[in-house]
């Protein structure tokens, strides 16, 4: 059996078929798409790629089904699920767009769809040489499933499988919290994550088929938990990473403009392919020129301090009406009944944070007289780690309700959600915040669709 060699697992094993999956140019291409974009001019070694991480992923996706299985009194690897959960993991991030998911805001704006709906996609494009390479494993009906697992549209007695690949305590997680934490250095990844395995089972939950945890392994969820809040902390919602990410979808928005042609052409391509496409353009585009100049020269734009960050809860203070409309917009996508409601609501909400993120910058601009203002207004947050499963006394219950102490980890990711502007170094001054947040409070809706 082919064995590949990397650093967190050491050896991953391999089937043949899964090596010749890997010599597909969408899979190549990964090899040179970054986890985490430009976040290496901040956390040095975060130089790890997509693939990598698809690797892994898989790695993870094929202990996670062979542990339901030994822990289920109906195994589940009949119809090659094990398999298939393993080129599920493989495939799942195929779709990212170069810099990931720095610049997959500019996807959903201009698409009205995530990197998922772009990895089903190059499935389908890819669903002959699957079954070709996988003859005897993967059949069309294994490539169906394959793309619902994906696209988080399983049956109900096979959401289980989906939960393996992206849940609340799935393959994509486990493997990403700690390459992030082994790649940037930062200790945020701690967690025994074969031992969490091992407590993995499924369970009838309502109508569904859910991936759970037994009571022995609750600590181990905490564990993850608790590396996942700290990922958020020590890494997403750092300031200097949201402003090397906020000037990256800038420059991006610049390339791309509102041409979706363009941006479907350059969703095939590689970090570095876009890159010296930006440098070209760049040659009649001051801003796009400068923000290059902020990376190659590592001159990073800086955050406008302030005494009190404009969370979400003073975001209600500041402007109750932008607060109440980001939240009602959230609200739909997340109630969205099908992909073509789901992906009109998803355009909805990001082209209304596009129009608010340029209405607060051209007001700071104004008043500040700084030449470049950025502005990074996540969307609003929202916690589903809590809604796990684990099984106590037999009987499946919400993490939630069984460990009390992990309620803070939902508050404390709230309180991380905040409003930040960037600009030159020289006018990220204390004295600017107040002029930020007047900025904020006089935003108005009016003409925003």
């Amino acid at each position: 059996m082919p064995i590949l060699y990397e650093p967190l697992y050491r050896t991953v094993p391999v089937n043949e078929w899964e090596l010749g999956l890997l010599s597909l140019p969408c899979l190549e291409r990964l090899r040179y798409t970054k986890q985490m974009g430009l976040v290496h001019l901040i956390f040095l070694g975060a130089m790890h790629t997509r693939l990598e991480h698809s690797i892994g992923a898989m790695h993870l996706a094929g202990k996670i089904a062979a542990s339901i299985d030994s822990n289920s009194a109906m195994p589940i690897s009949t119809n090659n699920s094990v398999s298939i959960a393993r080129i599920a993991a493989l495939f799942h991030d195929v779709g990212h767009i170069p810099f990931s998911h720095a610049t997959e805001q500019l996807l959903m704006r201009l698409q009205g769809i995530t990197h998922e709906r772009l990895s089903v996609k190059i499935v389908e494009e890819n669903r002959d040489r699957i079954t070709r390479y996988c003859r005897g494993i993967i059949d069309e009906e294994g490539v169906e499933r394959i793309k619902a697992i994906i696209l988080h549209n399983s049956t109900a007695e096979t959401k289980y499988l989906e939960e393996v690949i992206s849940g609340t305590i799935d393959a994509d997680r486990l493997d990403y919290l700690r390459r992030d934490a082994y790649y940037t250095g930062l200790a945020v990844g701690l967690m025994n994550v074969e031992l969490l395995i091992l407590y993995l089972c499924k369970v009838h939950f309502g109508s569904q088929t859910r991936l759970a945890v037994r009571s022995e392994g609750l600590s181990d969820v905490a564990s993850l938990l608790i590396a996942r809040d700290l990922n958020y902390a020590g890494i997403v919602f750092r300031s200097d990473v949201r402003g090397v990410n906020a000037s990256l979808l800038r420059a991006m928005e610049i390339l791309v403009g509102d041409n979706v042609e363009e941006l479907e052409r350059i969703a095939k391509l590689t970090d570095d392919d876009v890159l010296r496409r930006m440098r070209a353009k760049s040659k009649t585009d001051n801003v796009l020129a400068f923000l290059l100049r902020t990376f190659n020269e590592r001159q990073l734009l800086q955050h406008i301090p302030s005494q009190e960050p404009i969370s979400w809860e003073k975001l209600a203070r500041l402007n109750a009406e932008l607060y109440s409309v980001l939240a009602k917009k959230k609200e739909a996508v997340d109630s969205a009944k099908d992909e073509a409601e789901r992906s009109k609501q998803f355009k909805d909400l990001y082209s209304f944070l596009f129009q608010v993120r340029h209405r607060i910058e051209e007001a700071i601009l104004a008043k500040v007289g700084c030449r470049h203002v950025l502005t990074d207004i996540p969307p609003p947050p929202k916690i589903q780690e809590l809604d796990s499963l684990v099984v106590v006394k037999g009987r499946p219950k919400l993490l939630r309700s069984q460990y009390s102490a992990l309620a803070g980890i939902e508050e404390s990711t709230k309180k991380r959600w905040t409003l930040l502007a960037f600009t030159e170094p020289a006018k990220a001054k204390v004295e600017n915040c107040r002029v930020f947040e007047k900025c904020v409070e006089d935003c108005s809706l009016k003409g925003l669709r």
